[in-house]
């Protein structure tokens, strides 16, 4: 026992009692502790702190909170205590009901302002919505303005004759008109869909090196054959533009003048020579085979000094079976054409020559050859017409004259007219008996440089022109020689001319740079001039009239020549299978 009282820490006593006050267990172990700094000194302390725990106050051997303090004080006062703690709810409480109510009355200012700055911006906001609208509402009638504006300009253009520019406008009131504009994006659209028709759009540019003379589609329109002025002839594809293949004739110093399939499509001439347009050099006929592009045979012989600036110097007859050449012989130190027929199959002539012969052209038929030549008769100048029979080499008719030189001549569809030109005078003949029909056509611009009749011989044109000044095509009737329609009028004189195949529609080509589509039927122009880079030497229609060729030069200021292929007709976005016009 005393070993364990010596060495052990005393027991709690609230482990034997859990009842026992916590600060009686202190005061206990205290008294038991094994150091002596930890025992009270003396037997007072501990009767001390005994009567402090008996009188319920903190004892020492144990410091205790604040507090615990007071809860020990109310415990012994509990009277005092009770009015104190009263006291003091009755403080908090009006403590808090003040707080409570400062609390509210910020609250409620804060809201009221709150109230006041949200109204102030609902209505800065209706002010500025107001305002914005009215904003759009101007903006909307300045951009309807702009708009209406732009299309009228281009209206104007387009009423004015200038249907590509115009185009241009149009294009651009479409894309300023509000969104909400359906109205003028309606009228837009129309004036576009309408003037759309009359615009031309360039499908292909054929550019070739140096001036391109002349071209011609083959008979089912896939093909295009072009001859220039630096010696070269040029096989086309007609639906890409591009070209097939190398020039299949090439030759330096001469020009190809003239260039054209055989009816059937098979065969190719070419019409080639040196000098200028109005020199007499050497100049030899070829063909070709025109799936392959060789050539067939040799050039036909004794071809020398043919003037083929005229393309009606070398032409196929109509079944293809025959040649007809106009060639030159210096006789007497005197140049003298002749007419020359050859057989396409062995490339020998036919017949004799045909004296005194500057144009030549075959009957629908085929069964006869117009000539036209020029003499000085009683010191005046007379050009002389005259047919011959293609079998006999014989003369058919009286010659048909008319004072002046002769430029160009042709036959209606069906043979029975005869179209001559001399001068600034056309005049129709019989056919068959060479007696002239209706009134002499007078023009009053120029030379006659090219005449045509319509597919359905009702209607005769020509083409007009001079050196400088003015050019024009006029449309006559073929019965009676009086004119018809509106003068077809271009800044330069008419170098070609060409009828589309349902005769609704007239090609020409001008030195003035532009080739014009025209009504045949009221001579009115249809759509915008075909704006080409210089003088337009030629011009064709397409076999289904769908597209038409035309060949032009670069007269000044450098450039490519080449030959531009149009569409005949289109819409505004796309081409329209239809006849040009």
């Amino acid at each position: 026992m005393l070993l364990q009282v010596r060495e052990r820490e005393p027991q709690r006593p609230r482990t034997l009692n859990p009842h026992i006050d916590p600060d009686l267990e202190t005061i206990c172990l205290k008294a038991m502790a094994k150091k002596t700094g930890s025992r009270y000194a003396t037997a007072a302390e501990l009767a001390g702190d005994l009567e402090r725990y008996l009188a319920g106050e903190p004892i020492e051997a144990r410091p205790v909170g604040r507090a615990e303090r007071v809860w020990r004080w109310c415990r012994r006062n509990p009277a005092v205590a009770a009015a104190s703690v009263s006291g003091v709810v009755a403080f908090a409480a009006l403590a808090a009901l003040s707080v409570g109510s400062v609390l509210a009355l910020q609250l409620n200012d804060a809201k009221q302002d709150a109230d006041t700055q949200r109204d102030r911006a609902e209505e800065q906001h209706g002010i500025a919505e107001q305002k914005g609208a009215e904003a759009d509402k101007q903006r909307g009638r300045a951009d309807r303005l702009a708009t209406t504006l732009t299309m009228e300009r281009g209206l104007a253009l387009c009423e004015q004759g200038n249907a590509a520019r115009g185009m241009l406008w149009l294009a651009r009131s479409l894309e300023m008109a509000p969104a909400h504009a359906a109205d003028l994006q309606r009228a837009s659209r129309a004036s576009l869909a309408g003037w759309g028709r009359q615009i031309h759009p360039l499908r292909h540019l054929l550019q070739q090196k140096g001036q391109v003379l002349h071209a011609a589609f083959s008979p089912d329109g896939k093909s295009i054959v072009t001859g220039t002025g630096e010696g070269t002839a040029q096989l086309w594809d007609a639906a890409t533009g591009q070209p097939r293949g190398a020039p299949f004739f090439q030759q330096k110093d001469v020009g190809v003048w003239r260039v054209a399939f055989s009816p059937d499509g098979k065969t190719i001439m070419t019409a080639s020579g040196g000098g200028g347009i109005t020199d007499f050099y050497s100049y030899e006929i070829r063909l070709w085979e025109a799936s392959s592009a060789k050539l067939i045979g040799a050039p036909i012989p004794d071809v020398k000094g043919a003037h083929f600036s005229d393309r009606s110097a070398a032409a196929f007859s109509p079944d293809g079976k025959t040649l007809v050449t106009i060639v030159a012989d210096k006789s007497a130190g005197i140049w003298k054409n002749k007419a020359r027929l050859w057989e396409v199959a062995t490339l020998k002539p036919t017949g004799s020559p045909i004296p005194n012969v500057m144009a030549t052209a075959f009957s629908p038929d085929g069964k006869t050859l117009m000539t036209a030549g020029e003499d000085m008769i009683e010191g005046k100048r007379q050009a002389e017409v005259r047919l011959w029979d293609v079998s006999t080499g014989k003369p058919l008719g009286a010659p048909m004259r008319h004072e002046g030189s002769m430029v160009q001549m042709g036959f209606s569809p069906d043979g029975k007219v005869v179209a001559t030109s001399a001068g600034s005078t056309a005049r129709l003949w019989d056919g068959a008996t060479g007696e002239p029909r209706g009134l002499s056509m007078e023009l009053q611009e120029g030379l006659v440089k090219r005449v045509a009749f319509t597919p359905d011989g009702k209607t005769f044109i020509t083409g007009s022109g001079g050196f400088v000044g003015a050019g024009e095509a006029r449309l006559w009737e073929a019965a009676t020689g009086k004119p018809l329609g509106l003068p077809m009028p271009h800044e330069r004189e008419v170098f070609d001319l060409a009828v589309s195949p349902d005769g609704k529609s007239v090609l020409t080509g001008s030195t003035d740079g532009t080739a014009r589509l025209w009504d045949a039927s009221t001579g009115k122009p249809i759509g915008a001039p075909l704006q080409h880079p210089g003088r337009v030497w030629a011009v064709a229609f397409s076999p289904d009239g769908k597209t038409v060729l035309t060949t032009s030069q670069v007269l000044a200021g450098g450039g490519r020549p080449g030959c531009g292929k149009w569409y005949g007709q289109s819409s505004w976005n796309a081409p329209v299978a239809c006849r040009p016009g």
